[in-house]
């Protein structure tokens, strides 16, 4: 159905503030002709609703763009972890290097790496975030459980109870992200349902006042003009070349800054 109204009702796509500005002004010349025996009130209302979250998702996925994200902070800290993983390994790597093969501090740092790092830290480090927070688990309860004593043998609790912190740091703000998260394509989608709201409501009126009398041709462009009015201005935009910025919402005044997800 969307498909044939998009189809038949040839208007500009318009951004989520020029939507709600001309809705708003659709509103009231709605509520000042009387209109509630067709179903156009309620409708307009309903599209107002739509929008209004549509510009809440639109505020939040730009701040998601301004300052670092909690996938952001995720990098940031696995940058970290991998440093550390990196510091475990070349410590071990070292003992084993300066000191007789059979010296107890030796022979817990070649255990420790066989067991931790038998393909080497990069096999690690290279993992998605969500499977290294798995290995990361894996490795400190091993490091706080029955290789215990050889972390101490070889001096490197000090870096495990690091990576212990930031791992926990790590998994909160996986889950964060996971939570909090804006996709683009819901903002998107949430855009096109508004702008099939505006022809929707196009439609109701071309279809209420369809005569070609004085009193349908008046309301008709009364009940639309708004709507209109906006698509001008955007085909003007275009027209000369220039970004055809959305609006405030409250004042239909041209925003600075184009919203990215618009």
């Amino acid at each position: 159905m969307s498909s044939l109204v998009f189809s038949l009702i040839n208007l500009i796509q318009l951004k989520t503030g020029r939507r709600l500005y001309a809705l708003n002004k659709c509103l009231d010349a709605a509520r000042a002709n009387a209109t509630d025996a067709v179903g156009l009130t309620s409708l307009i209302e309903e599209a107002i609703a739509h929008d209004t979250k549509t510009v809440d998702m639109e505020l939040a996925w730009a701040r998601s763009k301004e300052v670092s994200s909690a996938r952001g902070q995720a990098v940031q800290i696995d940058n970290q972890i991998d440093g550390l993983l990196g510091a475990i390994q070349s410590s071990l790597k070292s003992t084993v290097a300066v000191l007789p093969g059979n010296d107890p501090v030796a022979v817990a740092a070649q255990k420790l790496i066989a067991q931790l790092f038998p393909e080497g830290v990069r096999a690690i480090i290279t993992l998605s975030f969500e499977d290294q927070l798995v290995v990361n688990d894996a490795i400190i309860q091993r490091l706080t459980g029955e290789l215990a004593g050889e972390a101490g043998t070889t001096g490197i609790l000090p870096f495990v109870n690091r990576l212990e912190t930031l791992n926990a740091q790590f998994r909160t703000e996986l889950e964060n992200s996971d939570k909090k998260e804006i996709h683009y394509n819901t903002i998107a989608a949430a855009n096109d349902k508004g702008n099939l709201y505006l022809r929707r409501i196009t439609a109701v009126i071309l279809g209420a006042w369809n005569a070609d009398t004085p009193e349908d041709t008046q309301k008709r462009q009364t009940l639309l003009a708004p709507i209109l009015d906006q698509c001008d201005r955007v085909r003007l935009a275009r027209k000369g070349r220039r970004a055809a910025l959305d609006v405030d919402p409250d004042t239909g005044k041209e925003l600075g800054d184009e919203p990215a997800a618009a």
